[in-house]
């Protein structure tokens, strides 16, 4: 996937082509990035989206067999400052069962905070959605990365005149 990153953030607004290649993995506490910690895993080792895939069929199978772990994935979630995340859901085996329209309104209320954050895929046309969600939410978490690591290095950058400031490590960590 490549994406045109603008930071408009700053005062010299720049654009840049952004490569990203896509890896899923399950979900883990290992891969969050947790920006509280002294250092933050570098970029490449974090997930920078995570995603809950699901396709109940009825709002019963819903509560029984999902409703549970997405709870628990949401408040791992929750807990971690900056982390993106978008909830998936395929509904194509509900509408054959015309369970649908409840079953999506019963996750909607469920995160009724983050309902822009519920995609729907049920036909062709609906990937759109979920790639344009997709870019967003991943450039917005490449932005926070970033931000965060620039932030890091101008505090240290600050303190070069301490006596513990370690010259080495800096510069190891300017070119990481």
């Amino acid at each position: 996937m490549i994406n045109e990153w603008r930071r408009s953030s700053r005062q010299h607004a720049f654009s840049y082509y952004a490569h990203f290649f896509f890896e899923f993995v399950p979900f883990s506490n290992d891969t969050l990035i947790n920006y509280k910690l002294t250092k933050p895993k570098k970029w490449e080792e974090a997930s920078l989206l995570h995603f809950f895939f699901l396709d109940p069929t009825t709002v019963a199978e819903y509560r029984s067999e999902c409703r549970n772990e997405i709870s628990e994935w949401f408040a791992t979630l929750s807990k971690i400052e900056g982390a993106e995340w978008l909830i998936v859901f395929d509904s194509l085996k509900a509408r054959e069962k015309k369970c649908r329209g409840a079953l999506i309104e019963r996750i909607k209320s469920d995160f009724a905070k983050f309902t822009n954050r519920i995609i729907e895929i049920s036909d062709p046309s609906h990937i759109v959605l979920l790639q344009n969600s997709v870019q967003s939410h991943l450039l917005n978490s490449l932005e926070d990365y970033i931000t965060h690591e620039e932030n890091s290095l101008s505090n240290r950058n600050d303190r070069y005149s301490d006596p513990d400031f370690d010259f080495i490590t800096f510069c190891r960590d300017q070119v990481r």
